[in-house]
């Protein structure tokens, strides 16, 4: 097994703050996926989304920021897609950044592209740019 089975501390460093900061971000789209729900539910009805010290805009953009701190810290640049999960009972997952987001004419990137005024081949083309120059 490569490095005796141990990845390094460097990798281990990235993982864990990776894993720390993505949890965060899940936890920010959750509460406002649940808000309406969790003013009911006493362990939950304090949380600064439900009581309304902290917008749900406030609460996705913060879950935004930390995705891309996330992205960044493992090393990705260009395009990709972070999927999240939240289990019945609440609690988020983040499943996985994908590097290689769908690319149909059906897939988020391109429909987000062309809500921004960008063609499918000036997205093509600035995709192969960005690669070519890292």
């Amino acid at each position: 097994m490569a490095a005796g089975g141990f990845p390094g501390w460097h990798l281990l460093a990235v993982f864990v703050l990776g894993t720390i900061v993505m949890r965060s971000a899940g936890c920010c789209v959750n509460d406002v996926a649940d808000k309406d729900f969790d003013k009911h539910v006493k362990r939950t009805a304090v949380r600064p989304v439900t009581r309304g010290a902290v917008s749900s805009k406030e609460a996705l953009i913060l879950g935004a920021v930390l995705a891309l701190v996330a992205f960044k810290a493992v090393g990705c640049r260009g395009v990709s897609r972070v999927d999240f999960r939240v289990t019945p009972d609440g609690k988020p997952y983040v499943l996985e950044i994908n590097t290689v987001p769908g690319f149909t004419s059906t897939s988020l990137l391109p429909k987000a592209a062309a809500q921004a005024g960008i063609s499918f081949s000036a997205l093509c083309a600035r995709l192969v740019e960005s690669a070519a120059c890292g």
